[in-house]
């Protein structure tokens, strides 16, 4: 919200606005009241931040989602439906891991085990090809 304030030099009004519209579900219950009575939308950032924010949750909702995450078949679709599921989860993993969380082995094998064989081989023809030492295989995956 910073930089978009910044750069298209939104005012307090307007951020209030655009939280109003944008926050749902847990995030919205969280600074429910505060939408209300609270004219300064930094303030509003901070309590989300504060409860929404912490890594570990964010972390564990991504694994929640890679455990979701569907078996994908031969087509097509399907392929690059799940592909860009698992893209979301690693880049998400990324920008808030601090601990590593992305190194673990156990992450690449949750997903592999849901390709088929072919799949599997594929991805396998494709890690040692474009693959890095210094990339966590989940990233390659990706």
């Amino acid at each position: 919200m910073k930089e978009s304030t910044r750069l298209y030099g939104f005012t307090n009004t307007e951020n209030m606005a655009r939280l109003r519209n944008c926050l749902r579900s847990e995030a919205r219950e969280v600074v429910s009241a505060l939408l209300i009575t609270v004219k300064d939308p930094a303030y509003i950032m901070r309590t989300l931040e504060q409860s929404c924010g912490q890594p570990e949750i964010i972390i564990d909702r991504a694994l929640e989602e890679l455990k979701r995450l569907p078996r994908p078949d031969q087509i097509a679709q399907e392929l690059n439906s799940c592909a860009i599921k698992l893209q979301n989860i690693v880049c998400v993993m990324q920008n808030v891991d601090g601990k590593g969380y992305l190194q673990n082995p156990m992450l690449t094998r949750k997903v592999t085990r849901r390709l088929s064989p072919h799949l599997r081989s594929r991805w396998c023809d494709y890690a040692e090809h474009y693959g890095s030492v210094d990339e966590p295989d989940i990233v390659t995956l990706s």
